[in-house]
């Protein structure tokens, strides 16, 4: 797996590591493609010439691997796609109890001839029993759920399963784990061996995508005394959450990542992509 790849990404908030490796003995060739992603919350701001600083994590977001325009004859085979789940995992408990209940009746009144049914004595006997049932699951932390981007691409959303509030930890394992998908080179011979000898391979892009809903900007603060003060007055606490999205704004269209309007709920966003080449015979 290639790792010699370029990424942009705001703060450290999603690292992405992928790649291809060839698949041996497979005609037309065929390349495993593998990835993981280290999910953290990132302090940004703080700094002289900052006015702010804060600390922003993703509650969801949606992976989608993109292929480069104009290219043809790479496909993906949709029999080889799999979910995967992130390596740490917890373990829910549920406990189960279970009541039986056997019981009857009889009654018995005094009549002339002795003993009959009636009502003016009753008695009831009832027996319970009570079952006690553990059981566990073992679920992921993170999970990532294969999906279909809304301009097409392969994607997977990825959230968690524990209630907590950001995205925290690694998502699958490049190193170690079934490769997500295979693809299929149905190119020409004579293409493959003209990349080799320009080294100009076919390339991918991964985008972490969200929206603006999706971000959880938290421990905000203005680095201005004046500014820090006025901050603290019920009437101006919304400004300091401005200005932490127009320092996301900033830093995203820095690093050259797509940004819409961050007053807009959800506006679209890219918080992180990496480009990778297909490209034969890469380091492991």
């Amino acid at each position: 797996m290639n790792l010699n790849n370029k990424q942009r990404v705001l703060g450290r908030i999603a690292l992405i590591r992928a790649g291809f490796n060839p698949v041996t003995d497979r005609t037309p060739p065929r390349y495993a493609f593998q990835m993981d992603v280290a999910f953290q919350s990132a302090r940004l701001g703080g700094g002289p010439e900052d006015p702010v600083r804060f600390r922003v994590g993703l509650k969801r977001c949606e992976l989608v691997f993109v292929p480069s325009k104009g290219q043809s004859g790479l496909t993906i085979d949709k029999r080889t796609l799999v979910a995967g789940h992130l390596p740490t995992t917890v373990t829910i408990k549920q406990h189960i109890e279970a009541t039986s209940k056997a019981g009857g009746t009889a009654s018995m009144g005094l009549g002339p001839s002795g003993l009959t049914g009636g009502l003016a004595m009753e008695a009831f006997v009832s027996r319970s029993k009570s079952v006690e049932a553990l059981s566990e699951q073992t679920v992921p932390i993170l999970l990532g759920t294969r999906s279909q981007s809304e301009d097409g691409y392969q994607s997977w959303n990825v959230s968690r399963t524990d209630g907590a509030p950001v995205l925290d930890g690694l998502l699958w394992d490049a190193n170690s784990e079934q490769a997500r998908f295979e693809l299929i080179d149905n190119r020409p011979a004579e293409t493959r061996e003209q990349e080799k000898r320009t080294g100009l391979h076919p390339t991918f892009t991964i985008e972490v995508r969200c929206k603006r809903e999706d971000l959880e900007v938290t421990e905000i603060g203005l680095t201005s005394p004046t500014d820090a003060r006025i901050m603290h007055t019920l009437l101006n606490r919304g400004k300091s959450l401005k200005a932490a999205e127009a320092f996301i704004k900033k830093k995203l269209q820095e690093e050259g990542l797509r940004v819409g309007d961050l007053n807009e709920f959800y506006s679209d966003l890219v918080v992180s992509d990496l480009i990778i080449s297909l490209v034969e015979n890469a380091d492991i």
